[in-house]
């Protein structure tokens, strides 16, 4: 159901977080089971998220709908192979939404899948493991509208090095629990290269 051109459950949502939601997230056309499952993920675990279920809707009309309700970002989860394989973020603007960067996702753990039951929204984004982490944090930061701290002293996404050259990204609460979900992800080029 739509009221004056939006999504109904995308007002509500908006009305319930109020100022704070400053980033729209929602999926390529026709998502898989596993990428709605993430998209529920990441509004759950990040404060500033409202997700909002594509359907017929164009990149001009999610630039519209967020410029229209103040959104700082949108952020697209796109497939491959039926599964979560990418992770873009744009900028709404008066000539459309700009590219702000990319990852690719190479594997997802739910919280289903983990058996996370603990809840929170984070605010903050935290890395260890060098410049590439560090550039992966900071493109979340602003990707996500999230503050990068050093050391977190509420819920926030840890960015870690990986053993396979990847980087992972969790959702953990103010004593380091696992809110979830994970995400294994490599930047694409130009992307997440870190400040020195």
């Amino acid at each position: 159901m739509f009221v004056s051109g939006q999504p109904l459950r995308f007002i509500r949502e908006l009305s319930t977080k109020g100022p704070e939601a400053s980033v729209l997230l929602t999926s390529s056309r026709r998502p898989s089971r596993r990428t709605r499952a993430l998209l529920k993920d990441l509004e759950l675990t990040i404060y500033s998220v409202v997700r909002l279920t594509r359907g017929h809707e164009s990149l001009k009309d999610l630039n519209a709908l967020a410029a229209s309700n103040g959104l700082k970002r949108v952020v697209i989860i796109g497939e491959w192979k039926g599964n979560p394989g990418l992770l873009v973020a744009y900028s709404p603007s008066s000539s459309g939404l700009v590219e702000v960067g990319k990852l690719s996702i190479v594997g997802v753990t739910l919280r289903r899948e983990l058996g996370s039951r603990a809840t929170g929204s984070c605010r903050y984004v935290a890395f260890t493991g060098g410049i590439l982490a560090k550039g992966v944090a900071e493109f979340l930061s602003e990707s996500f509208q999230l503050k990068l701290v050093e050391k977190p002293t509420d819920n926030y996404v840890d960015v870690t090095l990986s053993e396979d050259g990847g980087v992972s990204i969790v959702a953990r609460g103010r004593e380091g629990k696992l809110l979830g979900p994970v995400l294994r992800v490599r930047p694409l080029a130009g992307c997440c290269e870190g400040s020195t």
